[in-house]
């Protein structure tokens, strides 16, 4: 059983990703992209901490290495804050079936990036395996024939982009965490701290450029806030 559990892990997640993005296609069409991802790492920050506190005995893993808050908050910062930002925006303009496809790129890009960086073997299965794959992503992607007018063409090609761009975050952050889970580190307290970092950092920023009233308007959105905390 033990063999499996990274294939099982893997499906696992990709099915939460479904039907998380479904929650967050609505919710951002309530309240806009931005705000849902602003509102959602809070919900994610007090589910994380209980559930750190119950398995964990602590709310923060405080008492950890230096290097690991670094690793695993830059992670936040990249896939969460703004990789997550970029998905989000996409899921409203193009919606969850396009946007999800473009995350399949995301290990395509952890791969790359890991093979230029890291050092890791990129085998000819792996090789061929990222051909087919982009190759399909393409397919779909050019097979929008209800994309009559310009407007809707160029709404579609910024979903596109921001899909793109959600990936990269998304992988980059990937590669980022891997080094902060060295040394059979928890994955729990990895992931709060790449939560807990991306919340700090995209609400002092959303603070900065004084955009925190929207979000406080947002949240009197019953409806809007039921959605964004079931995802």
């Amino acid at each position: 059983m033990n063999t499996y559990l990274g294939e099982i892990a893997a499906l696992s997640t990709a099915v939460c990703w479904a039907i998380t993005s479904t929650f967050f296609t609505i919710g951002g069409k309530h309240i806009g992209s931005v705000n849902v991802n602003r509102i959602r790492l809070i919900f994610a920050v007090v589910y994380l901490s209980l559930t750190h506190l119950v398995l964990k005995g602590e709310i923060i893993p405080l008492h950890i290495e230096g290097f690991r808050w670094f690793w695993s908050g830059l992670s936040g910062i990249i896939g969460l804050a703004l990789g997550d930002s970029f998905l989000f925006q996409a899921l409203v303009l193009v919606g969850a079936h396009i946007s999800m496809l473009l995350m399949s790129l995301v290990p395509i890009i952890s791969t790359l990036i890991a093979w230029f960086m890291l050092g890791e073997n990129l085998s000819f299965i792996k090789i061929a395996a990222i051909f087919i794959t982009i190759g399909g992503i393409v397919l779909v992607v050019l097979n929008k024939k209800e994309l009559k007018t310009n407007s809707t063409k160029n709404k579609y090609l910024l979903g596109i982009f921001f899909g793109i761009g959600g990936a990269l975050g998304q992988a980059i952050g990937l590669i980022a965490a891997k080094k902060g889970l060295v040394g059979n580190f928890s994955e729990l307290s990895g992931t709060l701290i790449r939560v807990l970092v991306a919340t700090f950092f995209l609400w002092l920023f959303t603070l900065i450029i004084g955009k925190a009233a929207p979000v406080l308007k947002a949240v009197k959105n019953k409806r809007a806030m039921s959605i964004v905390a079931a995802g």
